[in-house]
């Protein structure tokens, strides 16, 4: 799946980008780092990073 959220990321007029947000949380940091390198998952992460939803209360 790193390699999947890779590609989509490198054509954006073919994948939207809520599709690579959903890869590329699901997969996490962690697994993103040791499948694509720490600089692949540092430019992923900069740009596809999910944006945290308030508390519900």
């Amino acid at each position: 799946m790193p390699g999947l959220a890779w590609e989509a990321s490198r054509k954006p007029q073919l994948y939207p980008t809520f599709a690579v947000q959903r890869l590329v949380h699901y997969c996490g940091p962690l697994f993103l780092e040791r499948c694509l390198g720490p600089l692949k998952k540092r430019l992923l992460l900069s740009r596809y990073r999910s944006p945290k939803r308030a508390a519900v209360v």
